[in-house]
């Protein structure tokens, strides 16, 4: 908080829960949702979005009407959700608590973790004090599920994606089904990880039908969006389709989170957020990072 490094965790029988709503958002590359045809389209309702609109509003409005639609079509035949997860394996860019890792241990026994945090005394931390340990003796006692590995992530994306193996505990020539990036540095997303080359490498480490899941934080005012609109613009130099889904937080978020999907597949997305390029910001290159 105020710049510094913060995590939560539940300290009562919900400790393997999330507290934080965009947690429970990245549970979309697990159950890789698959919205049907319905009779009326899908967004229908849903405010378009453009560079003159507050898109934090849009984004809430958007948030109002998926969860409304949600629950309007839950049960009707023509709009079905379908679990195809099956074994999946995820690469978590970003430990911290390890909050998301956890209740994916809890609730969804078919995946594979490799969760990759730059700070060894990080993960100390979250083993000691945040329930780690006990999550992994409850649902991972073999150790076959859950690998924490300490590095680098962008280092690590690099070297999986040309093949290298610097003894990580990840594999080369792996293909994930999904990446996941919650890392910061501090409060700022870690820009290393958020430039068309580290997309590249990313698409690189992927299946060809894998989704890269990035969580982005607005500023405290909520109208500043500028870093999510330059990734959106990032990741579409990389990839086919880029998604945006807000992930309002009313209960602990003191700023707006945002999950932007990335996937080369025609997969769609109910609640993702509506936008044109008129949206997109400007694409960032490791250059721009050394300058």
């Amino acid at each position: 908080m105020g710049g510094v490094f913060q995590s939560a965790t539940y300290t009562d029988e919900r400790r393997f829960e999330p507290v934080f709503e965009y947690y429970r958002a990245f549970d979309t590359v697990l159950e890789r949702p698959i919205v049907a045809a319905l009779e009326d389209d899908p967004l229908d309702g849903f405010p378009s979005c453009d560079a003159s609109a507050s898109f934090a509003d849009t984004a809430h409005s958007s948030a109002t009407a998926a969860r409304s639609l949600a629950t309007e079509t839950s049960g009707a035949p023509d709009c079905k959700r379908r679990n195809l997860a099956g074994s999946r394996r995820v690469l978590v860019l970003g430990g911290g608590g390890y909050a998301w890792p956890k209740h994916v241990l809890a609730t969804h026994p078919d995946a594979r973790l490799d969760v990759v945090e730059i700070d060894p005394a990080i993960t100390r931390i979250a083993r000691e004090h945040f329930f780690l340990d006990e999550a992994i003796e409850r649902f991972d006692p073999a150790h076959e599920r859950l690998n924490l590995i300490c590095a680098d992530g962008r280092a690590l994306l690099d070297d999986i994606a040309e093949g290298l193996d610097r003894s990580y505990g990840a594999q080369p020539h792996v293909h994930y089904d999904a990446i996941v990036n919650d890392a910061f540095s501090g409060s700022e997303p870690v820009h290393s990880l958020a430039t068309v080359e580290a997309a590249q490498a990313a698409k690189a480490c992927l299946a060809p039908d894998g989704l890269y899941a990035a969580n982005v934080v607005s500023d405290f005012d909520r109208s500043n969006v500028a870093f999510l609109r330059d990734l959106a613009a990032t990741l579409l130099e990389a990839f086919d389709h880029v998604h945006v889904i807000p992930c309002p937080d009313e209960d602990y978020g003191g700023e707006d989170n945002y999950l932007v999907i990335a996937t080369d597949s025609n997969r769609q997305f109910a609640d993702a957020v509506p936008f044109d390029e008129d949206f997109l910001g400007t694409p960032l290159h490791d250059g721009h990072l050394r300058a």
